[in-house]
């Protein structure tokens, strides 16, 4: 079976919160779990804040240009295989840069989530904050309602690899809750 995740942070590359955690573990045990029959990829972008240790053995795969509106973005795709899982990195300084964190206004800098959406993609910020400060992701509000939704799961699932147990156990315990 194949499996991919994808996500904005996994350590131990990138690190905000508890999502780096759960995509740091998950695909490393969820391979030790199942072995061969699992090819686990994991997909980050490439933020400047990688240590060297990592960029220095990751591997090019391509580079390409893609067509947004009036401009070409390049974007370039490194891999790097870590506990028997192959992360890829996208490049692309416009939207992985560090500029990301630090425009953000203070409502996200202060939102028990910010370590989930990050502020989400810097395009889609472009409504005001309650005290009308620019920047704030039009979708923030249903990021919340979802985070809200699937964090008494992630917390299982964290608390699971903490123990050494396999997070799918989080199945099981999802059909007794009945959340």
């Amino acid at each position: 079976m194949k499996l991919l995740f994808v996500g904005a942070e996994a350590l131990p590359f990138a690190s905000t919160g508890g999502l780096a955690d759960v995509l740091g573990s998950l695909p490393a045990a969820l391979k030790r779990d199942q072995g061969d029959d699992l090819d686990i990829r994991v997909v980050l972008p490439l933020y400047q804040s990688i240590s060297e240790k990592y960029r220095d053995k990751m591997e090019k795969v391509t580079e390409y240009y893609v067509q947004l509106s009036w401009r070409n973005q390049y974007c370039g795709l490194y891999s790097y295989e870590l506990n028997d899982v192959t992360y890829y990195f996208i490049d692309n300084e416009y939207y992985f840069g560090r500029d990301k964190m630090d425009a953000l206004p203070q409502q996200c800098r202060s939102c028990k989530w910010l370590f989930a959406c990050n502020g989400g993609c810097p395009k889609d910020r472009f409504l005001k904050t309650e005290m009308g400060e620019g920047g704030l992701n039009y979708m923030c509000k249903g990021f919340m309602q979802i985070f809200e939704r699937v964090a008494p799961y992630m917390d299982f699932m964290k608390n699971e690899l903490q123990h050494q147990r396999p997070p799918a156990n989080v199945m099981e315990w999802a059909r007794e809750i009945k959340p």
